[in-house]
């Protein structure tokens, strides 16, 4: 039996009553989870309370051979191989992340494996991250109709259904944003070939989202200017209807309100947005994006951007010479 130990810092009475059910759920043969005395912060495991002073300031220590649980009531960025919980944590989402931890330290031979393939994929080419990437697969998978298994360890896969237009994972949404906010390591996919056999992969306690949930919570984290794959800032688009956005959204970006109107009106490319906003082009880009993969918006194959941009010359040139024109009579 492979003993694992596990610390505990700044965690509520309520904390405690989840974890005491959530332990004995833990469904790893094999292992176990040993808790440490109070104030002992040298397990294996960690569980933190992110919501308190002692548990912010730990987020900032590197224990590199710890496995940390941070617990928040706000999505946070965290270090890289730790996971974020949503408070009031559920039951089954801490159960989730104690059964993937324990698998991680079920034998030395299998951590080393899992850090040895995590390494091989760091050293692909330079990601800006993977929200394009995301975004993508879930816009295939829906023209598609397909079922598609995405990985990024050490989280849980999502399993993408283009047929019920649903994403079956055991990761929470705010490390769903933290999978899509990943620079060094690139998903694997891989196409699962039967409704049953996702079906069966996607089983065992997992959560069921939209896929339009996940595709806002994916494109909330941004693409740092990186458009979708297949696209590019000259793609002419337009939408096919003016889009409702959510609050939180219109609080973080109300010029999207702006982009919509324009694209409303006429096709326009990223680059074209820029010259008519003159806001940055990352903000410009995400938008494109968030629209794009949600369905709102439709590449133009009738438009020429060589055409629109000709035309905004000609019209800026035929402006000069009726203005030069009025001058000369005057003259």
């Amino acid at each position: 039996m492979r003993s694992i130990s596990l610390s505990l810092l700044g965690l509520t009475k309520q904390d405690h009553a989840i974890l005491a059910v959530a332990i004995k759920l833990i469904d790893v043969p094999g292992t176990s989870l040993t808790i440490l005395p109070e104030g002992v912060l040298s397990g294996e495991v960690i569980l933190i309370n992110n919501d308190t002073d002692a548990g912010a300031d730990y987020l900032k220590k590197k224990n590199p051979d710890q496995t940390k649980i941070f617990l928040s009531e706000k999505f946070m960025p965290t270090p890289q191989g730790s996971r974020l919980l949503e408070r009031p944590v559920r039951i089954h989402d801490l159960v989730n992340a104690f059964n993937i931890s324990c698998e991680q330290f079920k034998s030395s031979t299998k951590k080393n494996i899992k850090v040895g393939s995590h390494a091989n994929i760091s050293t692909s080419p330079v990601n800006t991250n993977n929200t394009p990437l995301l975004l993508h697969e879930f816009i295939t998978a829906c023209q598609k109709n397909g079922l598609i298994k995405l990985e990024c360890p050490p989280y849980s896969p999502l399993y993408i259904n283009g047929i019920s237009r649903s994403v079956a994972t055991r990761a929470s949404l705010p490390e769903i944003h933290i999978i899509a906010r990943e620079k060094d390591t690139l998903p694997q996919i891989s196409p699962l070939s039967a409704v049953e056999e996702y079906e069966q992969a996607s089983s065992n306690g997992v959560n069921i989202y939209p896929i339009n949930t996940i595709i806002w919570h994916t494109a909330m984290v941004g693409a740092n200017g990186k458009i979708l794959p297949e696209h590019s800032h000259d793609t002419p688009v337009k939408l096919k209807s003016m889009p409702r956005f959510p609050r939180e959204y219109m609080r973080k970006h109300p010029e999207y309100l702006k982009m919509s109107a324009l694209l409303t009106r006429k096709s326009m490319t990223v680059n074209q947005l820029q010259q008519a906003t003159q806001l940055d082009i990352k903000i410009i880009t995400d938008f494109y994006n968030l629209v794009y993969a949600l369905g709102l918006s439709a590449i133009d194959e009738k438009a020429n951007t060589a055409e629109i941009y000709g035309n905004n010359k000609s019209k800026k040139s035929g402006l000069l010479s009726r203005l030069a024109k009025k001058l000369s009579t005057t003259g």
